[in-house]
């Protein structure tokens, strides 16, 4: 951990392990559910943040930035539109690392 505050950039990739979305009727009777079968497996894309440390504690934020469209097949496509992922996070980290000073 740095001394006072750290700055967080690079990059993420990430695989789809499920995906489940029930529409319950409201996009048609066309299209009752999205599995995983309509997304793409793969997502990347841009990570950016901020850092505060506080002695061995280090409380932060981030945001990831998706770069690839997700929905694959025709159906999440025309439901969805061009949709990527997006993400904040918040977070409180401890260091375990505390006689390695």
């Amino acid at each position: 951990m740095g001394n006072a505050a750290e700055i967080h950039a690079g990059a993420y990739w990430a695989y789809l392990v499920g995906a489940n979305v029930d529409t319950d009727g409201d996009l048609g009777d066309d299209f009752r559910q999205i599995d995983r079968d309509n997304f793409d497996n793969w997502d990347y894309g841009l990570v950016g943040g901020v850092g505060f440390n506080f002695g061995d504690f280090q409380v932060g934020a981030r945001y990831n930035y998706g770069l690839n469209e997700i929905a694959r097949s025709e159906g999440a496509k025309r439901i969805l539109g061009s949709t990527k992922n997006s993400l904040g996070q918040i977070y409180v980290a401890l260091n375990l690392a505390r006689g390695n000073k």
